[in-house]
């Protein structure tokens, strides 16, 4: 019960936070980080990765964090933001949201999934 209830309290500390935040436009992403110039990612559970998007439509991702050493797969524009399709699998969208200078969160649905820096 205890642990219910500061899940709640996170969520409403964090939903003024997520409101104050500017969600970019896909045309932003693409000039932002679509550039083929590397940045870094990390995802909620502490993997962090290279990446780089090519503006062919091409990505590669490179873990700092385990052994795994480079995935492919492609990316394209969708209506709010960008999806992405890694090693031949199914594509996932997400939104990219400015969370402070050179930081922005990667928001599949209503879930936050990692972080973009540069």
């Amino acid at each position: 019960m205890r642990a219910a209830l500061a899940g709640v309290a996170v969520l409403v500390t964090l939903v003024p936070a997520a409101a104050q935040s500017t969600k970019l436009t896909p045309k932003e992403i693409q000039a932002t980080f679509f550039t083929g110039e590397p940045f870094f990612a990390s995802t909620t559970a502490g993997l962090k990765f290279r990446m780089v998007y090519a503006p062919d439509g091409k990505t590669t991702r490179r873990s700092m964090s385990t052994s795994e050493m480079l995935a492919e797969g492609s990316w394209k524009l969708s209506r709010d933001g960008f999806c992405t399709a890694w090693s031949g699998g199914r594509p996932s969208c997400y939104v990219l949201v400015a969370t402070e200078p050179n930081r922005w969160a990667v928001v599949r649905g209503a879930t936050t999934i990692g972080v973009w820096s540069k």
